[in-house]
């Protein structure tokens, strides 16, 4: 029982695990230290003993404050703490190790886990070749590379997103009663990141849209739904609140933002209109900024071809995460102006969409076990998926040698810097993973 749950079924499956999780543990050491793209990419960074940090720093020092039980004055001004997941899981390292190495531990272990075991989930239901496909992809994902340098919570993206679909595509066939647990145990992935606005709507799409039930068991599950997703983000934070937490310095208030302002739409319409039309270029650049351009020119390359020639679709769970993201996408951009330090609109934030990934990885997988026995298409295939490797590995080393197409694409993720600020940062303080240090004071450049 154990060897089934634990061991891949074949010896070349297993030695694949090993090669992959290897050439994952190397690019992801390789983005640590001043590689660290989330602090590397910033105009301005803050040095610390030779190495520089996010902005971010701060409030995830307050929710680790709170975890393990300081003066409520060290943390009570925090605007992440509704994101407490990382820290009840890694209580145990946070409280022996500190912050910074109990976060990375927690991180390891959390990602590695969810990787393994959603490989397990691939192998069972789609087989060996789409196993491979899966771990080439998520092993060499630019997205995992891009936060794992700093010891913050958007490490969890990656693994939120794999539960996430598991959940739901094991509740396509469960009964009623599993079904409200596994949405209760999203809504509990919810607290670990915001991803409560991406997929929320795609959640209650999935359980109206899910055939398994007859339309009455569908209406009750899908309202029953609604209480299990938003009840656990709802309880941490009443034990905020509880434990003195001041909740008006939160920055999920953007979204409370957005709504008023749609009640003032009429008053302005002539802006408003501007605004709309800047919608589809806006969605064409987050459709590729957001993952990368790999992934997501290789979601479209496989996607055209699989759908109008082969007849391959999006199965329900797909399709409703992707729905669910637009959702969002044209919520944040059809608003009208409004006052806020944070405006969604547009393509300088396209990070917010990241988590849209597994629905082409997903795809992708699916589609490599369909064509696994037509020759044709499945060479073309593993051309393309080479070429996505190729395109991947550079990307994500590409901080060894100061790389400007690095620069420049991760720009694209996130514009809280030029395009050349990755570049110039390393250039300036040395390409240097953790472990090689140099003693600046610390200081801002």
């Amino acid at each position: 029982m154990f060897s089934k749950i634990f061991r891949f079924q074949t010896l070349a499956l297993r030695n694949w695990l090993y090669v992959c999780f290897v050439v994952l543990l190397v690019q992801m050491y390789l983005n640590t230290g001043t590689l660290s793209a989330y602090a590397a990419t910033m105009e301005k960074p803050t040095v610390y003993g030779g190495y520089y940090v996010n902005y971010d720093w701060p409030q995830y020092v307050a929710n680790y404050k709170f975890i393990i039980g300081a003066d409520h004055q060290e943390w009570e001004r925090g605007v992440v703490l509704r994101r407490q997941l990382m820290y009840v899981i890694g209580y145990p390292f946070l409280k022996i190790f500190g912050f910074f190495l109990g976060s990375m531990i927690t991180i390891l272990f959390v990602l590695l886990g969810a990787l393994f075991f959603f490989f397990k989930f691939i192998e069972n239901e789609f087989g060996e070749k789409a196993t491979k496909v899966a771990m080439v992809l998520l092993c060499t994902y630019s997205g995992i590379m891009y936060w794992i340098g700093s010891p913050f919570v958007q490490n969890l993206i990656v693994p939120l997103c794999l539960g996430i679909y598991y959940l739901l595509f094991r509740m396509r066939h469960g009964s009623f009663n599993f079904n409200v647990k596994a949405v209760f145990i999203i809504g509990i992935l919810f607290t670990g990141y915001d991803l409560l606005p991406l997929f929320a709507p795609g959640v209650l799409l999935f359980v109206l849209s899910n055939k398994t039930f007859r339309v009455k068991q569908r209406l009750v599950l899908f309202f029953i739904s609604i209480i299990a997703i938003v009840l656990p983000p709802l309880l941490i934070r009443y034990w905020l609140l509880c434990r003195g937490a001041d909740l008006s310095y939160g920055n999920d208030e953007t979204y409370r933002i957005i709504i008023h302002a749609y009640f003032n739409i009429l008053n302005q319409l002539p802006t408003w209109w501007a605004r709309v039309t800047l919608i589809p270029g806006a969605l064409i650049h987050c459709f590729f900024d957001s993952n990368f351009y790999a992934l997501p020119i290789l979601f479209l390359a496989c996607w055209i071809p699989a759908r109008f020639l082969l007849k391959f679709k999006m199965n329900l769970v797909e399709r409703c995460m992707l729905v669910s993201v637009l959702i969002l996408f044209l919520f944040n951009n059809m608003t009208p102006p409004y006052q806020g330090e944070w405006q969604m609109w547009g393509d300088w934030i396209a990070r917010i969409y990241q988590a849209v990934y597994i629905v082409y990885v997903m795809y992708i997988v699916r589609l490599s076990a369909f064509i696994d026995q037509k020759r044709r298409a499945s060479q073309i295939f593993t051309t393309l998926l080479v070429l996505t490797l190729f395109f991947n590995v550079l990307l994500n080393t590409g901080g060894l040698y100061a790389s400007s197409f690095t620069s420049f694409v991760y720009s694209k993720f996130y514009k809280h810097g030029s395009p050349k600020s990755y570049q110039l940062n390393l250039n300036y303080y040395g390409a240097r993973p953790l472990g090689f240090p140099e003693h600046y004071q610390t200081e801002t450049k």
